[in-house]
């Protein structure tokens, strides 16, 4: 690293936003490689030019008054102004007050503007976005390509225009100026978050919700109260003691209280009635079935609560934390005086997404060239949410985490969903994206999705062959030969590209820089999703005519039929009874905590997942509800996996 005496206080990685960590104050953190002169150079001598927030990489201004977005949208005169100004120390340190107006924290916006960009220039030019491959500089020092494009980056800006809830990247052929705009986030996002957690702490955040159809309107101001959660005994049919459709037997604890009740078994105006009797202020319907809440029916003129419901994902996360016995104060509708405007440049995973556009746009078809990736199944915001999803993973993360893109923007918790149809999960209970959704979702961004969820499988594969580095510039473990093989690919596929040519140029980059050791495992990533070996892209001006197959190379093509990993010797763990009708026991022989199994047709498609508990060296599964057949069983524990075979009668 170059050693120009610069520190920057920022959200450094793999923080992505305020509410998943704190600033640290970064010393020298230019790379010597990538930017051999420092952040502050443009003319390749020793020493630096500039002591403010503007280099060889990024100029980068804080834009309040929407006068650089005013010059880009409509042309014109304009003069970089709004930057921030480390002095002759090179000192960027400025604070934030979160209690506050943010735009009144301008010099800590830009500064960590300023930093992100450069990170992500210095980050994937050891992956290959050099000076040759069409990156972002002034001065290229002699190392091919063409200069004088360096970043252009507004942050806080839009508000004067109109403009929120957005940001943007422009990237023209190489030699023209790229841009990255980030927008200020409203704190409401619309009308449509209609509950919210004013407690702080990981449940706080504003939640989307539907009106019920009966019952009362909205309360304006909003209604702020303690929440609980309904207990019911299971008569009249109800099977979970938190629907409602039994008797309520906690009502001395609901009164005065916003009530969180999940949907299920009885109808909604009999839940709402419960807890209206039972003195509730208002009701929160937890969805029970994965996707957007719906507008609840029915008919009780006596019902003058209002009720709302908001997705399970959201909802089911508070009812636990409540009967886990944590309190908390909620209102409905959202209650927006504690957050205020959410500041996009604090948001490292929308940054890095911004600049990944940047990045594709360059690759794909080569940096001369731009408007390769103007198709309907193009990928462009696939591998935008991988760079923010890839930068920010942390020690312990597992793939069936679920990972929101953009919580803080649109303060939601750390766990919430984002800006996404799901949160980016192995798990396919969580996501169960394939290439069939992408003839259903929104184009670009739902087509993205559903790319970076293959992305997402394919890494998390490779980490499980190789483990995880937390060094993202030099560690070779899993993440890094994930992150450069998806480099490569954008290399090697042609203009214009679909899923099957993305899939395929990963797979060639994979013989070139592997010698081909990882084919079954990227494979098996791709089949889980959908596009296994006999699917069919049509064309890729077309999201419509693809067809999804699950299937993995033919053995004659490639023999997968040995893959896995056998961390632990068969010895130390068994499974019966093998064939089974329906439950089998995991049997160790010793104890283990933290343990995960899942459970793979023979296509490589997972079926099931699920985390076990072998702390008393036994676990039961239950697969009755799959089809008869052979499974494939890989049961991962703190100190290893091992797969083994499971025939289901």
């Amino acid at each position: 690293m170059l050693a120009d005496g610069s520190s920057y206080r920022v959200f450094d990685l793999p923080v992505e936003a305020p509410t998943f960590g704190d600033r640290t104050l970064v010393d020298n953190p230019s790379d010597a490689t990538a930017s051999p002169f420092g952040w502050h150079d443009t003319n390749g001598a020793e020493g630096h030019e500039f002591t403010n927030t503007q280099g060889n990489n990024v100029t980068a201004v804080n834009d309040q008054n929407s006068l650089g977005l005013n010059w880009l949208f409509n042309g014109g005169s304009y003069t970089f102004q709004g930057f921030a100004e480390g002095g002759s120390s090179l000192t960027f340190d400025f604070p934030i007050d979160f209690t506050r107006n943010l735009y009144e924290s301008a010099d800590a916006s830009t500064t960590n503007l300023f930093y992100i960009n450069n990170i992500m220039h210095d980050l994937w030019y050891h992956y290959g976005f050099t000076e040759a491959a069409g990156n972002f500089q002034v001065n290229n020092y002699g190392n091919g390509g063409v200069g004088g494009d360096q970043v252009y980056a507004f942050g806080q800006t839009g508000e004067a225009m109109g403009y929120m809830n957005n940001a943007m990247f422009g990237t023209p052929s190489e030699g023209g100026n790229p841009y990255m705009i980030m927008f200020m986030w409203t704190s409401n996002q619309g009308d449509s978050h209609l509950f919210s957690v004013t407690t702080p702490g990981q449940y706080q955040g504003n939640y989307d919700g539907v009106l019920a159809g009966f019952g009362g309107s909205l309360p304006s101001p909003a209604l702020v109260q303690n929440l609980a959660v309904i207990k019911n005994d299971n008569t009249g049919g109800s099977g979970d003691p938190n629907d409602g459709c039994g008797n309520v037997t906690n009502a001395s604890e609901l009164n005065g209280k916003i009530v969180l009740i999940k949907r299920g078994q009885c109808d909604f105006v009999v839940k709402v009635k419960k807890a209206q009797n039972a003195g509730a202020v208002a009701v929160v319907m937890v969805n029970n079935v994965n996707g957007n809440p719906i507008a609840m029916g029915g008919t009780d003129p006596t019902i003058v609560i209002p009720s709302v419901m908001i997705r399970n994902t959201d909802g089911n996360p508070i009812i636990d934390g409540i009967l886990g016995g944590t309190t908390l104060e909620g209102s409905v509708p959202k209650d927006g005086h504690w957050d205020g405007y959410k500041d996009g440049t604090f948001d490292t995973g929308i940054m890095a997404h911004e600049y990944g556009h940047g990045i594709s746009n360059r690759l794909t078809g080569g940096p001369s060239v731009s408007g390769c990736l103007n198709n309907e199944e193009q990928m462009g915001e696939g591998w935008s949410d991988y760079f923010g999803l890839v930068m920010t993973m942390k020690p312990g993360d597992q793939g069936s985490d679920g990972r929101g893109i953009g919580t803080y923007a649109i303060s939601q918790p750390t766990n919430g969903v984002g800006i996404r149809p799901t949160r980016y999960s192995t798990d396919m209970s969580i996501n169960p994206s394939t290439y069939n959704t992408i003839k259903t979702v929104s184009v670009p961004h739902g087509v993205g999705y559903v790319w970076a969820t293959m992305l997402w499988e394919m890494t998390w594969e490779l980490i499980d062959l190789y483990g995880f580095s937390p060094d993202f510039y030099f560690g070779n473990a899993g993440n890094n030969v994930a992150m450069q093989l998806v480099m490569d690919g954008m290399k090697l596929q042609p203009c214009k590209p679909g899923f099957v040519d993305g899939r395929n140029a990963i797979l060639q980059a994979d013989i070139y820089n592997n010698n081909g050791e990882n084919q079954c495992y990227i494979w098996r990533a791709f089949s889980k999703r959908g596009l296994g070996y006999s699917a069919v892209q049509g064309s890729s001006n077309s999201r419509s005519d693809g067809t999804e197959a699950f299937d993995m190379p033919p053995t004659n093509i490639l023999d997968c039929t040995n893959m896995g990993i056998n961390d632990l010797v068969n010895a130390e763990l068994s499974i019966y009874p093998n064939p089974t009708k329906g439950e089998f026991y995991i049997l160790t022989d010793k104890s283990y905590s933290e343990s995960t199994v899942n459970i793979q047709d023979m296509t490589g498609r997972s079926v099931y997942q699920s985390s076990i508990d072998l702390n008393n060296k036994r676990a039961t599964v239950d697969i009755s509800n799959l089809s008869t057949g052979v499974y494939v069983i890989v049961i991962n524990t703190p100190e290893g996996k091992i797969t083994k075979k499971l025939i289901k009668n």
